[in-house]
């Protein structure tokens, strides 16, 4: 995950990896406590909680995925279902892999 500048809107952007997020937005479709997340998807990738953690924090801010105070789980959104969909249909159609994919959020 990094922030670059966008040099005609004077903002910057967010890039997230798919290879990350996929992982925490599949897990999230059912819900999932966080302790799930972390064990799952250090499965897959050797990446830190803390990593974990602002992908987690900035999958919320874009409302790619909520957070249930009550059940003490991450659900996935609407718009993080519909993302997940996107992703499947470009590996498709381009023939490339989720480690390929970028995510620019603003």
């Amino acid at each position: 995950m990094k922030l670059i500048k966008d040099e005609e809107r004077t903002q910057n952007i967010l890039v997230m990896q798919a290879v990350i997020f996929q992982p925490i937005l599949l897990l999230c479709l059912k819900g999932s406590r966080i302790q799930s997340i972390y064990w799952n998807v250090q499965k897959l990738l050797p990446i830190s909680d803390e990593l974990i953690k602002k992908y987690l924090f900035y999958l919320i801010e874009y409302g790619l995925i909520s957070y249930s105070g009550n059940n003490h789980s991450y659900f996935s959104s609407d718009a993080g279902v519909n993302l997940l969909f996107k992703i499947e249909r470009k590996k498709l159609t381009e023939k490339i892999t989720t480690s390929e994919i970028l995510l620019y959020l603003e």
